[in-house]
């Protein structure tokens, strides 16, 4: 079953790096915008995950726990603030936050799931930094995200170790891991979906105006 399941997270980073890599050369190398639009959801999302932290903390006894999750809390929020520097460096604008509903992640009654759920972020947000930075031309971006990458490879670990330190199960831990990442994978897979079907709409679309002007055209009269 481990080797399934790491055969199986092997491919999904294969197929994430391959999509980076289509992404930045067709997308993010033409258009400035596009790029400050993901720099914008970085910036939430990190935002978010210290607003999770903190309220994790808040509602935790343990105070080795506590005070691990709030000094992570502090280094997502300094990525946060790296991501808003970055997006007004580039634009000249200030940055509009991006509206997120606060939903707490944590449950009392079993605080180790938070700790399972952040072990499979963090992961997969360094799996997309790093793939983003490797392609990516040097520069400001570039050089902040092999930065925050270091720290996010660091909670990682720590997410795991306070999983363990809630006395729950490794099995049972593994479990839910595997269920989040399918989770996960699941809700990706269904965005990726709505936008290959945009983008074939738009280019059925656009054959059908083009076809049909060319066929309304007016005739020369002979």
């Amino acid at each position: 079953m481990c080797k399934s399941v790491s055969t199986q997270n092997n491919l999904f980073n294969q197929l994430d790096r391959w999509v980076v890599r289509l992404i930045l050369r067709f997308q993010w190398n033409r258009n400035e915008k596009l790029v400050q639009e993901r720099i914008q959801v970085f910036e939430a999302t990190e935002d978010d995950s210290a607003w999770q932290l903190i309220h994790a903390a808040s509602q935790i006894d343990d105070p080795k726990i506590k005070a691990d999750l709030f000094f992570q809390s502090l280094e997502e929020a300094h990525h946060s603030e790296v991501f808003r520097r970055l997006y007004e460096e580039n634009s000249g604008k200030k940055l509009k936050q991006i509206s997120v509903e606060r939903k707490p992640i944590f449950q009392k009654d079993a605080p180790w799931k938070l700790f399972a759920y952040c072990s499979v972020g963090e992961a997969a947000a360094a799996s997309r930094f790093r793939h983003i930075a490797d392609h990516l031309e040097p520069g400001n971006l570039q050089k902040s995200l092999s930065k925050i990458l270091a720290e996010e490879e660091g909670h990682i670990e720590l997410a795991q170790d306070l999983a363990s330190l809630t006395g729950r199960d490794a099995q049972e831990i593994k479990k839910e891991v595997r269920k989040i990442r399918l989770q996960r994978a699941w809700e990706a897979w269904l965005r990726a979906g709505r936008k290959i079907t945009l983008a074939f709409s738009r280019l059925l679309l656009s054959g059908t105006y083009f076809a049909i002007g060319w066929w309304l055209k007016p005739k020369e009269i002979v």
